[in-house]
């Protein structure tokens, strides 16, 4: 049994080698090359990386001015402050 499994395995390997030495040549596509980037692309594209940069800062800028106002520690984590009442 363990033999067939295995003569069944070296057959279907011989044949996938086989069939691949004889590959037919298909036809080379040749796709023309993009256009250079015109100025409006750049444009494009430097005002959407100034634009992630600049939410990125402002996101950055609120995160410490809720730290700073203590809302929020320095490790991330809320602030959980203790309500007080006072006894009368």
């Amino acid at each position: 049994m363990i033999l067939r499994r295995s003569i069944v395995a070296i057959a279907v390997v011989t044949a996938l080698l086989a069939a691949s030495v004889n590959q037919s040549q298909a036809a080379a596509v040749v796709t023309p090359p993009p256009p250079p980037a015109t100025s409006m692309t750049l444009a494009a594209g430097g005002g959407l990386a100034v634009g992630v940069i600049a939410a990125a800062a402002s996101l950055c800028l609120y995160d410490v001015r809720l730290k700073f106002n203590g809302y929020k520690n320095w490790d991330g984590t809320p602030k959980v402050v203790g309500v007080t009442h006072p006894h009368h």
